[in-house]
């Protein structure tokens, strides 16, 4: 299970939660955060979307803020790419890293080079090796990390 924080351009912030197991369809929750007006945060359900192969289980989630997109990492799968504005729909935009991981796509997170560019950094459980994704090309840089 996984959670991340989606912040709009309007200045909502939003909690994408992931689930230790579920359903193919909808299987990260997503709720926007406000104060009740008592000093307490107050999560109001917003959808659910997203896909889930079944085989493992997604725990690693991360939001670009200023592009708007949701990755997430379907273990023994790949990473998924959905828009993070909830009116924008719930349509899967990319599967990517679907090839060369010798075990689980752990760890997500994105590095920003600028606003509009950097790289999607997914950690491959069985090579100790995390794999550098260009976020606009999707193109693979390993970078191996010894023991």
């Amino acid at each position: 299970m996984g959670i991340a924080l989606y912040t709009s351009s309007k200045g909502q912030i939003y909690a994408i939660v992931g689930r230790k197991n579920g359903p193919k369809d909808g299987y990260l929750w997503q709720y926007l955060l406000e104060d009740n007006g008592s000093g307490a945060v107050k999560a109001t359900f917003v959808r659910k979307f997203g896909s889930f192969s079944g085989k493992k289980e997604i725990e690693a989630i991360a939001v670009d803020n200023e592009l708007g997109y949701i990755y997430y990492s379907d273990e023994q799968v790949g990473v998924k790419q959905y828009y993070a504005d909830p009116a924008k729909g719930n349509e899967q935009l990319a599967l990517f890293a679907t090839e060369g991981f010798k075990e689980d796509h752990e760890g997500i997170s994105i590095y920003k080079l600028t606003d509009s560019t950097g790289y999607i950094l997914v950690s491959d459980q069985g090579q100790i090796v995390f794999r550098f994704l260009a976020e606009k090309e999707l193109r693979q840089i390993h970078l191996n990390i010894s023991t």
